[in-house]
């Protein structure tokens, strides 16, 4: 199980388990590693807040921008087109079919490789402060 402590990124076709669903003809399910989300989710509990996912869809350009957090935990999704995540450690390449998990407050930028990436975002946390971007100073 991953934990999220750390950036993680999983490689397009980089898959734990495949499973055949008989029920559905020839249709396949792939599996990458859970994701343990105990942890965060007992901290909030103990400090009064909610938890809630928010889903979105990113356009993100080659534009060059400071690095930034968000104070909920954030799983993205490379959907069209190539870029990197930057972080502090320097810059990770990604394609579509990545998954990339960011940790509460873990300094990080996307940016595209030409132009233009699309990223599928998941934000978990309190709804409050869950698209909330936290200056680095």
């Amino acid at each position: 199980m991953v934990r999220f402590d750390k950036l993680k990124i999983f490689k397009s076709g980089e898959y734990e388990h495949v499973f055949l669903a008989a029920r559905a003809g020839d249709s396949q399910c792939y599996y990458r590693e859970a994701i343990d989300i105990t942890d965060l989710v007992d901290q909030m509990r103990k400090e009064g807040k909610r938890v809630a996912v928010r889903l979105g869809k990113l356009k993100i350009t080659d534009k060059d921008y400071e690095l930034h957090r968000h104070p909920c935990l954030t799983i993205v999704e490379i959907d069209k087109e190539k870029g990197r995540i930057r972080t502090e450690e320097g810059d990770h390449e990604v394609e579509p079919g990545c998954v990339v998990i960011v940790p509460p407050n873990f300094p990080h930028l996307s940016h595209a490789a030409d132009k233009t990436m699309y990223e599928n975002i998941f934000y978990i946390g309190e709804p409050d402060d869950i698209q909330a971007i936290v200056p680095m100073s």
